[in-house]
């Protein structure tokens, strides 16, 4: 029985660990960094990227869904969080999540 109980035990931790990373949602009342409206360009790779300020925003892959921020340059896409960073007087835009960042410049 008390193998059991181990086994209980560890797979409780395993699985609040594991469920931990999912916990992070969008705010109850989204709000909208107005200097994240417009459109912006990837230099790479030529992707477009257009903040709505209906909150929506549009990829030039041709995906549409919601978009919101918060406090800390946090970011939402379609139910996914990034940090976000302007910089160069608002004409650079860097998108992170998990130590990948795209940098795009307002057209």
């Amino acid at each position: 029985m008390k193998q059991y109980g181990a086994f209980v035990l560890v797979l409780f931790f395993f699985l609040s660990g594991f469920l931990s990373g999912c916990t992070e949602t969008p705010p109850e009342v989204p709000g909208h960094d107005s200097r994240l409206i417009g459109e912006w360009r990837s230099e790479p790779s030529g992707e477009a990227l257009i903040f709505r300020n209906d909150g929506t925003y549009t990829i030039s892959e041709g995906e549409t869904a919601n978009w919101s921020t918060s406090s800390g340059g946090k970011l939402w896409m379609f139910g996914t969080q990034y940090s976000y960073a302007l910089l160069e007087n608002d004409t650079i835009l860097t998108i992170t999540q998990s130590g990948y960042t795209r940098t795009y410049r307002r057209l």
